[in-house]
């Protein structure tokens, strides 16, 4: 090497690297391939900083990504269960209301109460409680279909929306759900408990007037009249 140029390349007044070029032969370089060679390190160190902003840019696209999800999940999600929450079912059951009136199908909305679940809370604490509702939730929502929704209406209730959902597909899935909470007992570090849970399910075939309020209304009628019969039932009631 007999000839050589060489020049700092500088962002924002800091240093950021070096551009070199050389040659086998004496006196390759003049004064115009200098200045030359200057325009291009200034080319290169402001393509440099263009390329640290856009990923910066990135960076701080992707973090406002995750706070937006995190602030979307905690507005819709419970915190124990990680169910949708009571507005986003009930929002949910209002929108596949409306689908399963244009498109003529029936929807079933299931009610689910842990029985004597206020025994629990006194018996072992709310800290384990949360944890008996926590397998709960994970017994019920592994019996479902994947198009069924769960979410929690608070306490111990929760909600499932079917759609399709006939009175016989409605009924299968709470013996489903029913028989997957009593199989065995929940095991927490408290000990062990017998779980059982009722179930209420509103039909709903003619909508006509039908309306979030009267399918509620039905659904809890249905999970009253399980308890009424003992617990641990299933009952279903056509709007």
């Amino acid at each position: 090497m007999r000839s050589s140029l060489t020049c700092p390349l500088i962002v924002k007044k800091q240093p950021v690297g070096f551009l070199f070029f050389s040659s086998m032969k004496t006196d390759t370089y003049s004064e115009d391939h200098q200045e030359l060679f200057l325009q291009i390190a200034d080319q290169l160190a402001l393509t440099l900083e263009k390329g640290r902003i856009y990923q910066e840019l990135l960076e701080i696209t992707e973090e406002l990504r995750q706070a937006r999800d995190a602030l979307e999940t905690e507005a819709t999600r419970d915190s124990l269960t990680g169910l949708w929450n009571r507005r986003s079912i009930l929002d949910l059951l209002k929108r596949d209301m409306a689908r399963a009136e244009r498109e003529g199908m029936a929807l079933s909305a299931v009610m689910i109460d842990v029985d004597h679940f206020k025994q629990v809370n006194d018996r072992i604490g709310h800290p384990a409680g949360d944890e008996v509702l926590t397998e709960v939730t994970r017994r019920v929502a592994s019996t479902l279909r994947s198009a069924d929704i769960l979410g929690r209406i608070g306490g111990e209730e929760f909600l499932i929306i079917l759609y399709p959902g006939e009175a016989q597909t409605a009924l299968e899935v709470m013996e489903r759900a029913r028989r997957a909470c009593e199989s065995e007992p929940v095991i927490i570090d408290a000990g062990e408990f017998n779980v059982t849970i009722s179930l209420g399910a509103a039909v709903i075939e003619d909508f006509g007037d039908v309306d979030l309020s009267v399918v509620l209304k039905a659904a809890d009628h249905a999970l009253y009249r399980a308890k009424e019969g003992g617990r641990n039932r299933s009952e279903v009631e056509r709007v």
